[in-house]
């Protein structure tokens, strides 16, 4: 019969084979930077909702203080005289009289109509609020 080989010993040096330690480094620092990515991310579009919430409560508040909280204005024209020209201060700016209704009653009207969306406030604030509601019949 013949004799068994002698079982051959490891080199001194160590083994070259897969070190699972270091490739579990490897991927906790890669997901950590994918995570940090994301967060930057997520934290850029928070800063962004805020500041536009921010400025749509503020034209909210602007427009309340201004209007006495009732989002109408007093309607206004210009003041005539009896030969129908048009009066005047020391500046030349025309002077304006209230409307009133047949009752003598104030005429009010609401806020200019830029806002046509439901979203008032909030288009105004990202500009939206000046495109047309919908599409337009071609040609008009």
């Amino acid at each position: 019969m013949a004799q068994a080989a002698p079982a051959q010993e490891a080199p001194a040096g160590g083994s070259q084979g897969f070190d699972a330690e270091g490739l579990a480094v490897m991927v906790a620092n890669q997901v950590k930077i994918a995570v940090d990515e994301a967060k930057n991310e997520i934290m850029a579009a928070l800063a962004e909702a805020r500041t536009t919430l921010i400025d749509a409560q503020s034209i909210h508040f602007d427009m309340a203080a201004k209007t006495g909280g009732t989002y109408q204005f007093g309607k206004t024209q210009a003041a005539v005289d009896e030969a129908g020209n048009i009066q005047v201060d020391e500046a030349g700016n025309a002077l304006l009289e209230q409307v009133v209704d047949e009752s003598g009653n104030q005429v009010f009207e609401p806020l200019p109509c830029i806002f046509n969306k439901a979203s008032k406030i909030l288009a105004f604030v990202d500009e939206s609020a000046y495109e047309p509601e919908g599409e337009q019949p071609a040609g008009e």
